[in-house]
């Protein structure tokens, strides 16, 4: 039952996707602004949380993933060229966190 919903609701997004494309951009720019956001409140209470070498790294990547966040929820009109931009610095930063934090023995 759950992939039959979950394949409807994907069926309902790719055509409202398809149909509403510039909407769609704006739509699409807030989710993401607002699921940044919220995954740097959460980098930012598990370094708050936690501890070890790598809480820093938790706690700089969840600064910078809030900030890109609140900007993209700032500022939707300029997705075409921020989402990208932003979500690369996101990326990058989660990439150094993870990539660091299992050498110093401990978990992002």
């Amino acid at each position: 039952m759950f992939h039959g919903l979950s394949a409807l609701l994907y069926l309902v997004g790719g055509i409202s996707l398809l149909a509403f494309p510039i909407q769609s951009t704006l739509s699409l720019t807030l989710f993401l602004g607002f699921l940044l956001a919220i995954e740097g409140v959460m980098e930012l209470a598990a370094a708050a949380a936690g501890g070890g070498p790598a809480r820093w790294l938790v706690l700089a990547d969840g600064i910078v993933t809030a900030v890109l966040g609140g900007l993209l929820i700032d500022l939707p009109l300029s997705g075409s060229w921020a989402i990208g931009t932003m979500l690369g610095i996101g990326l990058a930063f989660s990439a150094v966190n993870l990539h660091t934090a299992p050498a110093s023995g401990t978990e992002a």
